[in-house]
C-alpha cells in the first residue's frame, strides 16, 4: 500500500469513529429519537463489543469502524 492510500484510510477510519461518537451521543442525550435500547439497531450497526480488564471496550461497527470506550 502507498501511503497516500494509508493516509486516506486512516482519515476515513478517523471521520467515521467522529460519526459514529455523534450517532452515540446524540441517541444518549435525544430521548425522542430512541427513548430505550433498541435491539434492532443495536444488531443493525454493532458487529460485536470486546470487553477488557481494565474496564475498556472496544466496539465494532459493521463496516469495519473500531471505537474504544473507558467506562
Amino acid at each position: 500500500m502507498k501511503l497516500d492510500e494509508i493516509d486516506a484510510q486512516k482519515s476515513n477510519h478517523i471521520t467515521t469513529g467522529e460519526n459514529i461518537h455523534r450517532l452515540i451521543e446524540t441517541l444518549t442525550y435525544n430521548e425522542k429519537i430512541l427513548p430505550e435500547f433498541n435491539e434492532d439497531v443495536w444488531f443493525a450497526v454493532v458487529e460485536k463489543v470486546v470487553v477488557y480488564n481494565d474496564s475498556s471496550l472496544i466496539f465494532h461497527f459493521k463496516g469495519g469502524t473500531e471505537l474504544p470506550w473507558k467506562i
